[in-house]
């Protein structure tokens, strides 16, 4: 037999242990869930996990404040730009601090600048946008749509919108508005930064979980039904 060739003869070798499991399929990465931009939080203490064509955000009993289990994405803003989140989010009932909040959303001027919008949770009030319900608790157990407007300036010519409910984007009721706003504050970083998912504002007793689907980012370049209101 010349070297290197096949080995004859012998008993049968067994299979290989890195064959896949016939019928097995595996489960879908995260990134089969978000859009571009969307990364794993580095600092998260466990992995948002896929589930039933969602993602599920757990923290667990005696997380310390600070906290979290969620997604994050950032861009450079230019003036003028216009961009739209969303997502639908299930908030598990059973699962929340009646008064300790969690935040489930926050946008801000840079990694650790100022905070421009957070989206805060418990059990008593709901998904909250700055003090102004977003979703209530008799909504809890039940797929809710959430959708945010903003266009970016360092001058007071911007906007943001949020609007909260089901359907389409024009029939959901505007829940928080601001109009002729700096959306960037002079002097801040020339970014903006997005963490979305769980994040404990103070130690939990108990513990907490969310899931959400459909999350999206686009670039709006013609905005309609905007409504204008007073902050």
């Amino acid at each position: 037999m010349a070297a290197g060739g096949p080995a004859t003869g012998g008993p049968p070798q067994p299979a290989r242990v890195t064959q896949r499991v016939a019928g097995a399929t595996p489960a879908p990465a995260l990134t089969a869930f978000l859009p571009p931009r969307f990364t794993a939080d580095p600092r998260n203490i466990a992995p948002p996990q896929p589930e039933a064509g969602a993602l599920r955000f757990a923290l667990p009993a005696r997380a310390r404040p600070g906290a979290r289990v969620a997604l994050r994405m950032g861009e450079t803003w230019q003036p003028g730009h216009r961009n739209m989140f969303g997502f639908e989010v299930l908030i598990e009932p059973a699962t929340l601090p009646r008064q300790a909040p969690l935040t489930l959303a926050r946008w801000q001027a840079g990694p650790e600048g100022p905070v421009l919008l957070e989206m805060t949770l418990d059990a008593r009030h709901g998904l909250l946008v700055e003090n102004r319900r977003c979703v209530g608790p008799a909504s809890f157990g039940t797929w809710r749509r959430v959708y945010l407007r903003i266009l970016w300036s360092s001058a007071p010519g911007g906007y943001l919108e949020v609007r909260c409910g089901t359907g389409a984007l024009a029939t959901m009721p505007v829940i928080y508005a601001r109009e002729g706003i700096a959306t960037h504050p002079p002097g801040a970083p020339p970014r903006y930064d997005l963490s979305l998912g769980l994040i404990a504002g103070r130690a939990l007793a108990t513990p907490a979980e969310v899931r959400l689907r459909r999350i999206i980012w686009r670039r709006l370049y013609v905005v309609f039904d905007r409504v204008a209101q007073a902050g």
